[in-house]
């Protein structure tokens, strides 16, 4: 029998290295195809029960059933951002409206005077203005929020 060659120490962590380094640069170069192809793989997974069940079912072959399901799944997914869409457009007029009443009120009682005892004070001395307030804070929180959306 012949010689087994084996590796040194030192051969094994460089070829090791090498492997991790060319596996790393290769999903960084796969990059932007690594997303979209993670989602198509958790989307077969998620509708292969549905593909499994129609083809027990009926007798469609499993290229019939993909397409079934698929169908179904892009019509429900298209048809839920359209039915909520103005469910939402609605929820957030009426906020608005609510706020805005909200302000009103809080102005109003802001140069209202209290008496308490001896005392006669008025809110607005230890209350910041609402409107400067609001347009510090909503206006960062409304720019983050539409570039959350437009991703």
């Amino acid at each position: 029998m012949g010689k087994i060659n084996t590796w040194s120490k030192e051969s094994r962590i460089i070829a090791t290295l090498a492997v991790f380094a060319i596996a790393i640069g290769t999903v960084w170069f796969l990059r932007g195809v690594l997303g979209p192809l993670v989602m198509a793989a958790l989307f077969a997974f998620v509708l292969n029960p549905a593909v499994e069940f129609l083809e027990r079912k009926t007798k469609l072959k499993h290229g019939g059933a993909v397409a079934v399901i698929y169908f179904a799944a892009l019509l429900l997914v298209s048809a839920v951002p359209a039915i909520l869409t103005p469910v939402m457009i609605n929820q957030i007029q009426d906020l608005e409206l609510d706020l805005a009443g909200l302000v009103e009120l809080y102005e109003t009682n802001l140069d209202a005077p209290y008496v308490i005892g001896n005392w006669i004070f008025t809110p607005g001395q230890f209350l910041p203005d609402l409107p400067a307030v609001s347009t510090d804070l909503f206006t960062p929180l409304a720019e983050a929020t539409l570039k959350a959306v437009e991703i």
